[in-house]
Formats: C-alpha cells, sequence, structure tokens
C-alpha cells in the first residue's frame, strides 16, 4: 500500500508495505554508540542476596540485569531524534 505526502509543494510516495528501520542495533558486550557522556549500556546476571541468575555459577536459572540510558544512546542533532512526552514533561511521567 503507498500513501502520497506533501512537504512544503513537494510530493512523496511513501511505500507503507515495505518499511524500513532506523534502529541501531545495541550489542551489550560490543562496539555502542553514546553520547552526553552516558555509561556504556551493560548486561549482568542478577544477584540479590544469595540468589544468583546464572546457571553457570551455581544459580537455579538465568535471570539478567540490564542497564542502559535509552535517549543517551539515540542518534542526536545530525540524524533521528526520537522524543516522547516522557523524556520532555516536567515533572516526569
Amino acid at each position: 500500500m503507498d500513501m502520497c505526502i506533501t512537504l512544503s509543494s513537494q510530493r512523496y510516495r511513501v511505500k507503507l508495505d515495505s518499511p524500513i528501520s532506523l534502529a541501531i542495533p545495541l550489542a551489550f558486550g560490543g562496539a555502542q554508540p553514546s553520547f552526553f557522556g552516558a555509561p556504556r549500556a551493560s548486561a549482568a546476571p542478577l544477584a540479590i542476596g544469595g540468589f544468583v541468575g546464572d546457571t553457570t555459577q551455581g544459580g537455579s536459572c538465568n535471570v539478567v540485569e540490564l542497564r542502559l540510558v535509552p535517549l543517551a544512546t539515540a542518534p542526536t542533532p545530525n540524524r533521528w531524534a526520537i522524543s516522547c512526552v516522557k523524556r520532555c514533561r516536567s515533572p516526569p511521567v
């Protein structure tokens, strides 16, 4: 399915059945984009009290704790930017 839009007197055709992902894959153990001095995203077994979420370390199951700053890993002004009410509203939602 196609859709036509006009912006500043220029007509564009959008192919809705052929989307293109703008996502940047996030590799917890590899190279990552980062902006504003934000820490790297990380993944580690969850450890609380005597529980460890890693069967190779004696845990009963695998449970991974993910740490990331989503909007600090997003592209900035010279590329695509993502804004949402949670990011822009004060006080935060």
